[in-house]
Order: C-alpha cells, then sequence, then structure tokens
C-alpha cells in the first residue's frame, strides 16, 4: 500500500461505512459459527468489532444530522455513541486503529455547542427485571449469576424491565 492508496482510505471512511450492513451481517454469521463451536473469547471479540462499528454508523449519522440541522437527532444519536464507547471500554482497547479516540473527543466537543440547557431525569420504581441472557428474574434475593455489562454468547449482558412504577420527574440542568 503506497502513500496513495492511504490517504483514499482515509478519504473513504465515510464511504466505507455504506457497507456496514454487509459487514455486519458476516460479523453476526461469524458468531453463529464461533457460538456452535462454543468459543466464548471469540465471539466476545466478534460482539467487540460490531460495538466499533455501531459506534462508526452512529457518529456519522449523527455528524450528517447536524449537517442537515436535525439537532435534537444528532444529540440522542452523539449520547448512543457515548454509551457504546463505555461499553466497548471494559471489553476492548479504543485506540485509534478504528476512530474511536476521535470520536469519543469530537462526540464530547459536539455535546458542549448544543443548546440544551435543560434535562428531564425520570424517578422511576423497578417491581420487576430479568436477565437478557437466562431470562431469569432478577431480584434483591434472586440472582442468576450473570453480571451486567459482560459478554455472554456475544451479547452484553443486561436487565431487561418487565414492570415499572412512574414517580414522577425532575428538571436539572446536568
Amino acid at each position: 500500500m503506497n502513500l496513495s492508496d492511504i490517504v483514499l482510505y482515509l478519504k473513504a471512511f465515510k464511504n466505507r461505512v455504506k457497507k456496514a450492513d454487509e459487514i455486519s451481517k458476516i460479523l453476526k454469521n461469524l458468531k453463529v459459527e464461533l457460538l456452535k463451536k462454543e468459543d466464548e473469547k471469540g465471539a466476545k471479540l466478534i460482539w467487540c468489532y460490531e460495538t466499533v462499528l455501531l459506534i462508526q454508523t452512529t457518529y456519522i449519522d449523527a455528524f450528517n444530522k447536524m449537517k442537515n440541522k436535525d439537532y435534537y437527532k444528532a444529540w440522542c444519536l452523539l449520547e448512543r455513541c457515548e454509551d457504546n464507547i463505555m461499553f466497548l471500554k471494559s471489553h476492548f482497547s479504543i485506540d485509534n486503529i478504528f476512530y474511536l479516540n476521535f470520536i469519543e473527543e469530537q462526540v464530547g466537543k459536539f455535546q458542549c455547542v448544543f443548546p440544551y440547557k435543560y434535562f428531564l431525569s425520570p424517578e422511576i420504581i423497578i417491581h420487576e427485571k430479568e436477565c437478557n441472557i437466562c431470562g431469569s428474574k432478577i431480584s434483591i434475593h434472586n440472582y442468576c449469576g450473570h453480571r451486567v455489562g459482560e459478554i455472554y454468547d456475544g451479547k452484553m449482558c443486561c436487565r431487561i424491565i418487565k414492570k415499572l412504577e412512574f414517580i414522577g420527574a425532575v428538571i436539572s440542568d446536568n
């Protein structure tokens, strides 16, 4: 690869993501194959690559929304970028090979210039939740053993809220 190839590659960052659906399907299929072989570590790596792709495509979508003056949707996408970077960091080095450091820095800078000053923080009581990995009902007395944020079978563990009670909302500036 010569310098002009590298320049073309760098210029094509936005265009490369147009194949994101195709790449996503390939990664999904690879993960299925690894899980058939019970390769948990390989499936976790594929989850990391899927998340890298998601961060890149979400960032580009947010950037395009800002260019089109669709600021609220852009804000929401930047927030998703920020969350996905946070999820990825505990499992994968976010060095600049995939532009993740750049994206993380830019997300923060873009968020600083948004005009939003006040936010709505809901107050809720969670009455029922379950594990997305095993489907077990989770409570103080019933823990399934899966840790929230850990990767199992190529999926990140989280809790699915099944029943909640809305108490109120607070307007805050943070």
